[in-house]
């Protein structure tokens, strides 16, 4: 990046994009696209050309050419540089141009016809990374990757030995104080060394994460770029590197410009990001016909004529279509997208708090530039939108804040101490989409005042009117009017006004003690029946009442399958008990009907059960030795009988006792 000596034109280079914006709408002025990358930019010092490095190989030697800014045209003639050069400078009476030979070592050719005049090969034996005219014309200077750097005449020949930097690493950035008589030189390590024309040191000091360097118009300060997790422009004083002023970024910084006012006072940064896009910062925004005679719907002291979102709700007229509404769209703010202002009276604090929401295309910008502020991941983390937060109010001018706020609101009771300012972004950035181009960012700003005297309620508080933003705030983005507003906090209840605009009156809300009723009997029940520790109670009650009812559930159904055995066993018994009593039965009956036989006939027992009550023919008397042989064969059928049933009762009594074991089992 690179911008003309009278501030006129601003150029910017992306991979193979040259852009030629004017600085003050920036509007592009040029659009080029190129064959290889451009590395390097530089302007003539009296601002009628710019120089260019592109990238140049076997295909494309044509690696630095002219432009012509008066007809924005490439000019004839071109010069071969190093495959990726990193150098470009103009002599002080832009007759030379400085740049790094293909084959290494300082090259000096002709800026009219781009023709080889010098090359200096003797002194950089590895890549160059600084050149620079001294703006005497006296002096030339070089530096390189391992830290040496020489100084040369403005002709090429070499002042001296060249100088070895006493610092490690290689030379980021060097150049010449305004007057010529001093150097400076930045470091990887981020070193900072002023010295004089023959290398003494003036002074020295460490900035972590140092890229560049410039020196401010007057000598007096030089600006120092600061790159990494805190990316930042330093403004020291060039004597002892005291510091000044800081202008954090809230995205990644590769290059910087600026320019002053009349007072040696940076108006305005350009910022060379790793997204392709410029960030442009100044101290505040000034459009042009503000100020001027005619209505001014919004406040803004834009007339209407002018201002393209005539209601001050981010909303371009020319899209603001959607609004239930029978006057034009473009006249009827959307309350949700205006700024708020609420005001939080506490017991010993009051904060004020506004809520900017920013356009969509800036809202866009922003998520743009930081997606890539510290990783490379295009997602937003929480980090990245820490680091806005903190820009946000480390570039406001806090003081002027807080006494803007401090004389805009009037209390009834009470009076406002010290203060401190809180920056937050409260939506539209964390995780957000990268193809949402719509959502809005929304960022508040808080200043929190410690309550000096005691405040009375009811409370009148009295806002006189509605305070810009400070200088160097962010918030110049977003709109400024009109605004809602409502009063709350801790103290009591307020009143709220969805709009206040701003040629209306100073506004007067109120404050007053905040009524609590009561409680009735339903809502005490309730807040009984819904406390947390009732609802564990029920949980752990319906956990008791589930396991009882699934051990009742299996404890019933072992007791009706050991039931069931047990009546097939009683069964069995009451069975056995009537068989030996018919048994017994019969035996009396056959003792008393049978009498005492000599001999025993052997075919009458052929079938001892069927001998059973059969009396014996004759004399009426039985063979002994027979009825003995029945009575013998009768009990041998009722033992084996008695063996059966206990054979049936012990298995059964084992079925029952393997089903016990197994539905403890089951329960254990």
């Amino acid at each position: 990046m690179a911008i003309s000596p009278d501030g006129t034109y601003l150029a910017s280079g992306h991979n193979k994009a040259l852009v030629i914006y004017n600085v003050t709408t920036l509007e592009p002025l040029l659009e080029l696209t190129l064959q290889m990358d451009v590395h390097q930019l530089a302007f003539s010092h009296d601002g009628s050309m710019l120089a260019f490095a592109q990238s140049s190989g076997s295909n494309q030697l044509e690696s630095v050419k002219k432009i012509e800014l008066a007809t924005m045209a490439v000019m004839s003639g071109h010069a071969q540089s190093s495959q990726i050069p990193g150098v470009l400078a103009w002599s002080s009476d832009d007759q030379t141009i400085a740049l790094e030979e293909k084959g290494g070592g300082v090259l000096y050719i002709n800026s009219s016809d781009m023709s080889e005049t010098k090359k200096m090969t003797k002194v950089h034996n590895t890549d160059l990374t600084c050149l620079d005219f001294s703006p005497d014309g006296q002096y030339f200077l070089s530096g390189d990757e391992s830290g040496r750097y020489a100084l040369w005449t403005a002709a090429g020949e070499m002042v001296g030995d060249y100088r070895q930097a006493q610092f490690s690493g290689d030379i980021n950035d060097c150049g010449f104080s305004p007057n010529s008589s001093h150097i400076y030189l930045v470091a990887s390590s981020g070193e900072l060394l002023i010295t004089d024309i023959d290398g003494g040191t003036i002074v020295q000091k460490v900035y972590s994460g140092a890229i560049q360097a410039k020196y401010s118009s007057d000598g007096e300060k030089i600006h120092l770029l600061i790159t990494g997790s805190l990316p930042k422009l330093i403004t020291l004083r060039a004597n002892n590197l005291n510091q000044e002023t800081v202008t954090s970024f809230f995205h990644a910084a590769e290059g910087f410009v600026y320019l002053e006012d009349g007072y040696d006072r940076v108006t305005n940064i350009f910022v060379a990001t790793r997204t392709g896009q410029i960030a442009a910062y100044s101290k505040d925004l000034t459009p042009e016909g503000i100020g001027s005679i005619g209505s001014d719907i919004d406040g803004d002291l834009l007339p209407d004529d002018i201002d393209t979102d005539d209601d001050g709700d981010g909303i371009p007229d020319v899209i603001d279509i959607n609004c239930e509404s029978t006057l034009p769209c473009s006249q009827v703010s959307d309350l949700s997208l205006i700024r708020g202002i609420s005001l939080t009276v506490d017991e010993d604090t009051v904060m004020v708090t506004d809520h900017y929401t920013f356009p969509s295309h800036a809202s866009a910008n922003i998520r743009n530039l930081s997606r890539r502020s510290i990783g490379d991941d295009l997602q937003i983390s929480v980090d990245e939108v820490e680091l806005f937060s903190k820009t946000a109010c480390s570039n406001m001018d806090l003081e002027d804040r807080i006494d803007t706020w401090r004389s805009a609101i009037s209390l009834s009771s009470g009076s406002l101490g010290e203060a401190v300012v809180h920056c937050r972004v409260a939506d539209g950035l964390l995780l957000w989409s990268i193809n949402d181009h719509q959502s809005p960012v929304k960022l508040d700003i808080s200043v929190v005042y410690i309550i000096e005297t005691d405040i009375n309620l009811p409370l009148t508080v009295t806002i006189q009117n509605q305070p810009e933003s400070s200088d160097g705030a962010i918030s110049w983005l977003a709109p400024q009017h009109p605004v809602a507003i409502v009063l709350n906090g801790d103290k009591g209840a307020g009143d709220e006004l969805a709009l206040w605009r701003v040629s209306s009156d100073p506004l007067e809300l109120t404050m007053t003690e905040r009524v609590i009723e009561d409680p009735t009997l339903i809502e005490v029940g309730a807040s009984w029946i819904f406390h947390p520790l009732a609802i564990s109670s029920y949980l752990f009650l319906s956990l008791i009442g589930v396991l009882f009812w699934l051990r009742s559930s299996n404890a019933i159904e072992i007791n009706i399958l050991e039931y069931e055995l047990m009546d097939d066993d009683h069964a069995e018994e009451v069975e056995k008990e009537e068989y030996h009593e018919e048994l017994e039965d019969e035996q009396q009956d056959d003792s008393g009907n049978y009498e005492e036989h000599s001999e025993w006939d052997d075919d009458s027992i052929a079938e001892p059960v069927k001998v059973r009550k059969k009396r014996v023919d004759g004399a009426g008397t039985v063979d002994e030795e027979s009825v003995k042989k029945v009575k013998s064969v009768k009990k041998r059928a009722v033992k084996k009988k008695m063996v059966t049933d206990n054979t049936v009762v012990t298995k059964r009594r084992k079925a029952v006792k393997s089903i016990e074991d197994y539905d403890d089992e089951s329960l254990d």
